[in-house]
């Protein structure tokens, strides 16, 4: 079909404008070309042009996910994650792309695989071989020795897991660019602890300003992006000094990140669900860090008010 007019749907634009409540979208050509009220549809002079009453539904732009994982499927720990066979994580991958895509989400950012699996499960929806949204991929999330993701044993290092084990500039450099080799679109790296991680806090930097900025100029120079793990004060800052392109999560942040953030072009991807899991859902979901709730708890209006810092400081300071 070359035009498919969808009709009486309540439709939400994306352009800061109320919602039309009997409207309609003319897609021609696969790109939109009118929106407007159901009275005003269009008689297009397309001869076979469909018409899909969508009975009421929301219609709205596609929705993006900037921090998603598709290979998580029902794990309770990083132990776990890190111990799920690449050829399970594949699966888990297929099946959550679709329901991803179904969810109305047409746009993922995959910040961290099992194997190289999000840049096969990428390539394979680009080819029309299984349904998903469009993938940007990370491959495995970049770490230190007991850091972010390290919690396989030692005598392991080579096993095929979420992280990979990284230390000092030289293997950071050769890392990365095999990352490249493999087709990736973005470095991940794991700046701190999670919540879950078996040998260091969240509050703790575990990797160095070297490691990181290495990394941002590397996956530069070869076009990709950098995503960085930051949960301590003082990752932030080196991240945002290294350049990177997001931040994720930013946890916790000073006046001196929010001033940081203001002279840069990095994004901050707060991921506050995640928060709220640990926060609130732990126990039910069984998923309480070793670190003690309370102590988050009272991190939280410390991570609310930073938050709200940042988002008036590029409000009043440039056009962003």
């Amino acid at each position: 079909m070359s035009a498919v007019c969808f009709t009486h749907g309540r439709v939400i634009d994306g352009l800061n404008r109320p919602p039309i409540e009997d409207g309609f979208v003319l897609v021609e050509d696969g790109k939109i070309a009118r929106v407007g009220p159901a009275s005003d549809t269009p008689r297009s002079p397309h001869t076979d042009m469909r018409v899909v009453d969508v009975e009421g539904r929301t219609i709205l732009p596609g929705l993006i996910d900037c921090h998603a994982h598709l290979v998580y499927t029902g794990f309770r720990s990083l132990e776990e994650i890190d111990r799920c066979p690449v050829e399970t994580a594949v699966i888990n991958g297929v099946l959550n792309a679709e329901k991803v895509l179904r969810a109305g989400f047409t746009t993922i950012r995959d910040l961290g695989t099992i194997g190289n699996a999000a840049v096969g499960i990428r390539d394979a929806i680009a080819a029309g071989k299984i349904r998903g949204p469009r993938v940007v991929a990370s491959g495995r999330i970049i770490h230190t020795t007991a850091g972010h993701i390290d919690t396989l044993p030692s005598c392991l290092t080579n096993a095929c897991g979420l992280g990979v084990r990284v230390d000092g500039p030289i293997k950071m450099l050769k890392t990365v660019r095999q990352q490249i080799k493999d087709g990736v679109d973005n470095i991940k790296l794991g700046a701190t602890a999670a919540e879950g991680s078996p040998h260091s806090y969240t509050w703790m930097t575990a990797m160095n300003a070297e490691e990181i900025t290495v990394a941002v100029q590397e996956a530069h120079r070869f076009g990709r992006t950098v995503a960085v793990h930051c949960q301590s004060f003082e990752s932030v800052k080196l991240a945002l000094r290294a350049g990177a392109d997001t931040i994720e999560h930013g946890t916790r942040m000073d006046d001196e990140t929010i001033d940081l953030f203001r002279e840069s072009r990095t994004i901050l991807v707060p991921t506050l669900s995640t928060l709220f899991s640990v926060l609130e859902l732990g126990e039910k979901l069984g998923v309480v860090p070793k670190q003690a709730v309370s102590v988050f708890s009272s991190t939280m209006n410390v991570v609310r008010e930073a938050y709200l810092s940042l988002i008036g400081a590029f409000e009043t300071g440039r056009d962003r």
